[in-house]
């Protein structure tokens, strides 16, 4: 996820002709004056890179000697739970802690402001892309969103019960999509309206013969 995240934002620059010499990207949230364009940035590159990831999944099961849905299945939600444990970690502020026993450090909700959209904005992003995806590419599936949900937040449950077992993650988790959905919801709505018109974002979409709606 995170090769393919940063590569896309190459491809952003090089698409974009009109882009200062200083217009910098990387993973980390930095406490910065907020700029719309680079938010509708880190939403395609999320985009992007979870379509990698999904194609990754299908290589790996490809290579299985026996083969059938229920696989495939556990192998896509153990996909999309891979980069929500992912994005779950810089939530809980557990990246790079260096005490013994980790503690929960969340990041105070927001929309526009900082480097990068809110690690929720861009959890829920990246289930929702990855979604459409595997309804288009694995349609006799018939996976439902409900199923994905379930089997994702399953396996961040065991995770992080292991990872912090002397604190509730996941209730903390789910405590906090159903305060902020509503504003998630209409922000992303909101970036993913701007992506479609930058300028960098709509060529490399044509580029790969996706359908901008």
């Amino acid at each position: 996820f995170t090769f393919n995240h940063e590569f896309q934002h190459i491809l952003q620059l090089n698409c974009d002709s009109f882009i200062k010499g200083d217009y910098l990207l990387h993973e980390n949230l930095e406490k910065k004056e907020f700029d719309l364009k680079k938010h509708a940035w880190e939403f395609d590159a999320d985009r992007m890179a979870s379509y990698e990831v999904l194609k990754y999944v299908f290589r790996i099961y490809s290579k299985l000697r026996i083969k059938n849905d229920a696989k495939l299945k556990c192998l896509l939600f153990i996909g999309c739970a891979s980069m929500i444990i992912t994005k779950s970690l810089f939530y809980f502020g557990v990246i790079n802690q260096l005490e013994p026993k980790y503690s929960i450090k969340k990041i105070d909700f927001y929309t526009k402001d900082n480097s990068h959209p809110h690690p929720l904005i861009r959890t829920l992003n990246i289930m929702e892309y990855y979604y459409e995806n595997i309804i288009n590419d694995f349609p006799e599936l018939e996976i439902e969103s409900q199923e994905l949900l379930n089997n994702v937040f399953g396996i961040m449950k065991s995770y992080f019960n292991l990872l912090i077992p002397n604190q509730d993650v996941m209730s903390c988790l789910f405590n906090d999509f159903e305060m902020y959905l509503d504003d998630m919801n209409k922000y992303n709505q909101e970036i993913y309206d701007f992506a479609i018109q930058d300028n960098a974002i709509k060529n490399l979409l044509i580029l790969r013969n996706i359908r901008i709606e």
